[in-house]
């Protein structure tokens, strides 16, 4: 990052603060989500097989098992069958791996690669959703062939309506990714640049459309449209990527990323980092309220008992992805370790 760079004074703005992390379940009251333990160590030994057999890099190794991705995946879909479960911990492990390929902090890859990683991923997800043409899958980059076989099973087993669905989300998320790599200059974002950033390039609307996939959920388009079912989704993505801002801000600062809405807010609204944080926070708290609400004026009953009970199913799975998140972010010790120093009940925090 270079010195002088809007960037760099965001980092300078919150680079030494104590922060205290708000607990992020209070934010989200009703929602009891996921307070399991780990997947199975039959699901654990697959994923670990299955990083190997794509990949002997030992960074790309050490990032799938520290970030315990079976354990998110269950979190994330805790009424999955463990088949699934599989599914989704190795999904999980590809687009975190997938997308640390484009983090400026990790990586030195070119644009010229980026953009053919961008059209290979494009092309592999148009073949095995969409029927489109392919090439021989032993010429894709490792972590594309890994996904090759897992991606090919969820479209296969995924309804109609889902899979369309499931496609647009991947597709949007690839080319956000790419096109923020790209324009990541040094400079800051708005917040609402932020918030339209990271609604498509944190991930989190293909982990929810996948939500159809692991329950063999059936449901129309004329329902999935209807605008308050666009609401939760836009509302269950908004609280994912807070809440995700809020646990993770220490190793993003660490590694001087300021893409996360602590620094945003920051350099934006001219916040403290805890007043940043606080807001955050009081925005989770909306973001809940504005689900419940969305929530109330679903289209049930519909007419069609078995459409009616995916429905339901479906806005569970929200709630269950946007707890499961918390849960991971405090159990998995990526970000806090596993023994969080605290005061008055709160996460310490050091940037």
């Amino acid at each position: 990052m270079a010195v002088g760079t809007p960037q760099q004074k965001a980092l300078s703005l919150i680079k030494g603060q104590k922060l205290l992390l708000p607990n992020l379940y209070d934010a989200l009251p009703g929602w009891d989500g996921f307070q399991g333990g780990d997947c199975s160590k039959r699901v654990n030994n697959a994923v670990e097989s299955w990083t190997q057999s794509w990949t002997n890099c030992a960074s790309i190794l050490k990032t799938a098992r520290a970030g315990r991705f079976g354990l998110l995946a269950r979190c994330f879909y805790p009424d999955a069958e463990e088949e699934a479960v599989f599914d989704m911990a190795c999904y999980l492990v590809w687009i975190f791996v997938w997308d640390d390929k484009f983090d400026k902090s990790v990586t030195s890859i070119e644009f010229g690669a980026a953009k053919q990683l961008q059209d290979e991923t494009l092309r592999l997800l148009n073949h095995l959703f969409n029927d489109a043409p392919w090439q021989d899958p032993k010429t894709l980059d490792a972590v594309n062939r890994g996904f090759f076989p897992i991606c090919a099973k969820i479209a296969a087993r995924s309804a109609s309506e889902a899979r369309k669905r499931i496609l647009h989300d991947l597709e949007a998320f690839v080319d956000s990714v790419t096109d923020w790599f790209r324009r990541d200059d040094g400079s800051m974002p708005t917040v609402a640049e932020h918030y339209a950033n990271r609604d498509l390039n944190a991930g989190v609307r293909p982990t929810i459309a996948l939500i159809e996939y692991c329950y063999g959920l059936d449901i129309p388009s004329s329902i999935m449209e209807h605008e308050s079912l666009q609401e939760i989704k836009e509302r269950a993505t908004e609280i994912v990527m807070i809440a995700n801002d809020l646990a993770s801000i220490r190793p993003e600062i660490t590694e001087g990323r300021v893409g996360n809405i602590v620094a945003v807010l920051a350099y934006n609204e001219g916040m403290s980092a805890q007043e940043a944080m606080d807001h955050a926070f009081t925005l989770l708290q909306k973001a809940h309220a504005a689900f419940e609400a969305a929530e109330r004026r679903l289209p049930l009953p519909s007419g069609d008992a078995a459409v009616d009970q995916d429905v339901r199913k479906f806005v569970l799975g929200c709630k269950h992805v946007c707890t499961g998140n918390i849960h991971w972010s405090y159990n998995s010790y990526r970000y806090h370790g596993e023994d969080p120093v605290r005061e008055k009940g709160k996460i310490v925090i050091q940037l």
